[in-house]
């Protein structure tokens, strides 16, 4: 194993009276920087150390251990048959390559002895301008192509296995009944059509329901002149989540005997997380957390002439754990340098229709030296929140919630996921050590972002027992394993 520096020892913060023993689920996402993206001239801050395989996947793996958390949904993962074995066999992993000619793509990593999937497949966010008769930019526009930029988001449904327990009475009634939630359409069946489906058997009379937990995991494009192409990414995600919810119901039904005494299967809940490039501040973050409108959210993008009911992001309100929990987003999550003596030009004006960028980390203007042994170029540090856990809200109460809950199949709303901590970052200064990152003791230019919720009954403050009767400690660190595989081979990228 390649000598490294031991991994940073962060903190955690917990939420106003909650203590980690009411975990219930910890969730981790990490942009993991690709290997294909490693060069020097990207980072000329870095010592070879820093950017060296086998260093940077030792430093990953012995941090991915040190949480181990029971998800790990992981970004720009261009190794993921070598990360896969070094997780082996406490996690079994899924992975989603993106589209176009780049090696990287989005994995989700979960704890074999508390998950089993149940659905899993890609969103191809390619397919948005193409199956939109309604999109606001047309084939003859040239912002047509800015479309198409080959990311993904990765969608998954797991069942919650283990020794069940049953959640404590309600105190409220449950938030929403079946007959509000999507149904399956032909434009649902078109976007899953390549999604892979387990078989999934109704519980024994006297067992309790089964748990479902959903996930979501996502590179946005990076652009910050493309905002627009952020949130049209962003609201597909969205609806693509609602089409596997609403698919993996309809195959529920099928399975589950007709007219049931108590529902057989519990949604827990939808965890979203990813590298969203996309500051709190901006429209991508705003149509996630509050479902608005992206012609209401920019100004400048045209709204579609009709609305696509299908496309738009119905019931999938989602909160930011960190924000929920600190109060705010974290104030970095991507701690990178920018060097004014080897910044690559700036781009070309931008058509009047396009917006002006809204995401700059701006730099001091180069003024060339006169003399030919001139001081190394200064860094800029440019910081960002560009990552976030989101998971979901409870649904609005229906006032019928009693007779429409009997006989059903499917409980949406008897218990929900409550955000008990978050992992803190690590201070600016250890940032600084080594200029910016990635760095000898960091192994991407992101940080890992993790989370740890409790499973609670839906109105009830008080937090509830854990699902699993002899689950590990949510803060429990596994042991590392020893082998370090050899490095992927990068091949040129042109998208």
């Amino acid at each position: 194993m390649a000598d490294t520096k031991p991994i940073f020892q962060r903190s955690w913060a917990f939420r106003d009276g909650e203590e980690a023993a009411s975990a219930s689920l910890s969730v981790t996402t990490y942009n993991v920087l690709a290997h294909c993206y490693i060069d020097s001239s990207f980072f000329p801050y870095c010592s070879p150390q820093s950017l060296d395989f086998s260093s940077r996947f030792t430093l990953l793996v012995e941090e991915l251990y040190s949480q181990s958390s029971d998800i790990f949904l992981l970004q720009e993962l261009d190794f993921f048959e070598q990360l896969s074995k070094a997780l082996s066999p406490e996690w079994a992993g899924i992975y989603s390559k993106r589209t176009g000619s780049k090696t990287d793509g989005c994995a989700i990593f979960y704890r074999r002895s508390r998950f089993r999937p149940v659905a899993h497949g890609t969103l191809e966010y390619n397919a948005i301008p193409r199956s939109r008769k309604d999109f606001p930019v047309g084939r003859e526009s040239e912002h047509f192509w800015d479309y198409l930029r080959n990311n993904i988001g990765q969608l998954a449904c797991l069942e919650w296995v283990g020794p069940a327990q049953a959640c404590a009475p309600r105190a409220t009634p449950p938030p929403a009944c079946e007959s509000e939630l999507p149904r399956p359409t032909a434009a649902t069946h078109a976007a899953l059509q390549r999604f892979h489906f387990a078989p999934v058997a109704a519980p024994a009379a006297g067992d309790e329901p089964k748990r479902l937990l959903f996930l979501g995991n996502t590179h946005l494009y990076w652009d910050p002149k493309c905002p627009d192409v952020k949130v049209e990414q962003a609201r597909y995600l969205a609806w693509g989540m609602n089409c596997l919810r609403a698919e993996v119901m309809g195959r529920l039904h099928a399975a589950a005997p007709a007219a049931p005494a108590r529902p057989c299967f519990l949604d827990v809940g939808t965890v979203i997380c990813g590298d969203t490039n996309t500051l709190p501040t901006l429209p991508a973050y705003g149509l996630l957390t509050t479902q608005g409108d992206a012609a209401a959210l920019l100004p400048y993008y045209p709204p579609p002439a009709v609305p696509g009911a299908e496309f738009r992001p119905v019931g999938l309100p989602l909160r930011s754990a960190y924000r929920e929990v600190l109060g705010r987003e974290p104030p970095y999550t991507n701690f990178v340098a920018e060097f004014n003596g080897v910044r690559p030009p700036p781009p070309p004006a931008l058509p009047s229709s396009r917006a002006p960028p809204l995401l700059t980390c701006p730099s001091p203007p180069h003024v060339p030296l006169p003399s030919s042994r001139a001081p190394a170029p200064s860094p800029h540090i440019c910081a960002q929140t560009l990552d976030y856990i989101f998971y979901s809200r409870p649904r609005p109460v229906p006032p019928d919630w009693r007779r429409a809950m009997a006989g059903l199949v499917f409980d949406p709303c008897s218990a929900h996921l409550e955000p008990v901590a978050v992992l803190d970052l690590p201070p600016e200064a250890a940032l600084r050590a080594q200029t910016a990152l990635p760095s000898e003791g960091f192994p991407s230019d992101h940080l890992s972002m993790r989370a740890l919720f409790r499973l609670a009954p839906t109105g009830h403050p008080a937090a509830s027992p854990s699902p699993l009767a002899a689950s590990p400690s949510p803060l429990a660190a596994s042991p590392s394993p020893l082998a370090v595989p050899q490095p992927p081979v990068a091949a040129p990228a042109s998208d």
